[in-house]
């Protein structure tokens, strides 16, 4: 299905070099090439092929190279990959930077610059709102991304630590005793409605999420067993062997321990004997321990951390907002709704963010946002906040307390902090992948 919705892309750079959008699997074939030169031991081609022929939101126009006129070589590409994030249900198109590579030759001649910025242009005809990249520290603060979401990192538990639960008081026996479940295997193409339905029920728990719609789980059930991003399905099940939880173990990961990426919500006596069963597989595969890379609220990651695991603290997706008052009017209903729960009810006046560079203004009547607009370079001494403070706000990375503490640059007037934790308070969010 390689379908190619992108206006025509042809453009000369300066030093012999060429872009343009992917065109055909031969251009796929031609990017899997260069990631395989510089991800080396690294599949990255098998991510990039299935995720450019039978994912569902991507499109060939999606994917960006450059070539050397004079070989016709691809020496460096970038993707967009299409992503829905929910925040407080508010549902936000975002696009993912990805595959970002530029063979080792040819680094340091503005390719990625220019890759950059047809991203950019791409997004905005896609409709996204911001960008997220899970990228190398610091490299991407030039294109204005800064950390925002919990990425990698979780907790890491020893086997020691993670057998405790195998011991419980004398009632309790057994690791499955006193819990909902009958056992565990690992899950069949028929429970991937089961696991569907629970990933729904646990990311509710979320405020800021991804959405996985029925097309995208056709797709994970279908292509990601033989791609880079396959994972090993597990299910916790009831008495008549119907999925009271699941859990996957992807095949790549940081780390030697036995890795969970994702888990349903779990109460916890069946997070008590998922522990107990994870142990046991890491036991018989020769790993030293357990890496849980979940939200830190989970069942799993509490009971990890009162077994004393290791925070091994939190990398995190970088995220870029081109355009705050457009992210904001989106998210009107969530600001009306936090407002309307807090002293702020019915608030009606012009709340104005200043950025340092540019000043963003709400307009509030009886509780209501009615715009939101960029009023350009202004200055409004009550509420600065820089711009990549703001996108950590915004998607309650932290708090407004904790970013002044560490950032002097962050200045609210005090009649204007009780509202600016309303409107952006610390929340939990986690993104599980769409492929």
């Amino acid at each position: 299905m390689l379908e190619h919705d992108a206006p025509p892309l042809e453009r000369e750079l300066p030093g012999d070099y060429h872009l343009r959008c992917a065109r055909d699997a031969d251009d796929l074939e031609r990017v899997g090439d260069l990631c395989e030169a510089v991800f080396a031991g690294e599949d990255v081609r098998g991510l990039l092929v299935p995720l450019f022929t039978h994912h569902p939101h991507t499109r060939l126009g999606d994917l960006l190279l450059v070539t050397e006129r004079h070989s016709r070589q691809v020496v460096a590409s970038l993707s967009l990959i299409p992503w829905t994030l929910e925040l407080g249900g508010v549902p936000v198109p975002a696009a993912e930077m990805g595959i970002v590579a530029t063979a080792a030759a040819h680094r340091g001649r503005g390719l990625q610059q220019a890759l950059v910025e047809q991203f950019r242009e791409r997004m905005r005809q896609r409709g996204c709102l911001l960008s997220h990249i899970q990228g190398i520290p610091h490299f991407y603060r030039r294109y204005g991304y800064e950390h925002a979401l919990p990425l990698e990192g979780g907790l890491r538990l020893a086997l020691p630590q993670a057998l405790q639960p195998s011991h419980p008081p004398a009632h309790l026996a057994h690791p499955l005793a006193g819990t909902s479940a009958a056992g565990f295997r690992l899950a069949c193409q028929a429970d991937w409605p089961a696991i569907a339905r629970l990933h729904r029920e646990t990311a509710r728990a979320l405020a800021m999420r991804s959405v996985r719609d029925p097309e995208t789980w056709d797709y994970l059930r279908e292509r990601t067993p033989h791609s880079d991003m396959r994972c090993e399905d597990w299910l916790l099940t009831g008495a008549d062997d119907e999925a009271a939880g699941y859990f996957r173990l992807p095949a790549q990961h940081f780390g030697d321990e036995l890795t969970v990426n994702e888990a349903s919500h779990l109460d916890f006596e069946q997070a008590r004997a998922t522990l107990a069963h994870l142990a046991h597989l890491a036991d018989e595969r020769g790993k030293p321990g357990l890496r849980l890379n979940l939200h830190r609220t989970s069942t799993l990651m509490r009971l990890a951390r009162d077994l004393g695991a290791e925070d091994l603290g939190d990398y995190g997706w970088q995220i870029h907002v081109p355009d705050f008052a457009a992210l904001l009017e989106r998210l009107a209903p969530l600001l009306e709704r936090r407002v309307a729960d807090s002293p702020f009810a019915g608030l009606t006046r012009e709340v104005r963010i200043d950025t340092y560079r540019r000043t963003i203004a709400l307009d509030f009547r009886d509780g209501r946002v009615l715009a939101a607009r960029d009023l350009g370079a202004t200055e409004d001494l009550a509420i600065r906040i820089p711009a990549n403070h703001l996108t950590q706000l915004l998607f309650g990375w932290r708090s407004r307390e904790q970013l002044a503490r560490e950032q002097p640059e962050l200045q609210v007037a005090p009649t204007e902090k009780m509202l600016v934790d309303t409107l952006l308070p610390k929340v939990e969010g986690f993104l599980y992948t769409i492929y």
